[in-house]
């Protein structure tokens, strides 16, 4: 992802659902995939990651398809436009503890 928020790549395993917007028309750009605060959130850590050239690591709450889910969120520098973003789906260890 580049810090206007534009997905280069997405990468999954088959086995992972991945959001993608409908309208082919629209860039694969994360106000289209995440809402707005989730988004800011993104960007924040990005950023974050670029001026510290350190791993940002955190947790968010994603809706997908009316399902919650707790996602592991890392994020590690590219170059100084540029960051990897590592999605993990941790709600498995979050109903473990209800």
């Amino acid at each position: 992802m580049d810090l206007e928020g534009n997905y280069i790549n997405v990468l999954a395993v088959s086995s992972v659902r991945v959001f993608r917007p409908t309208d082919s028309t629209n860039q694969l750009e994360i106000y289209n995939v995440l809402s707005a605060d989730l988004a800011e959130q993104r960007l924040h850590y990005a950023k974050k990651s670029i001026k510290t050239g350190s791993l940002q690591i955190y947790e968010q709450i994603f809706v997908f398809e009316n399902e919650q889910r707790y996602e592991e969120v890392r994020i590690t520098p590219l170059n100084d436009r540029e960051v990897l973003t590592i999605i993990r789906d941790i709600t498995d260890q979050y109903i473990g503890q209800n």
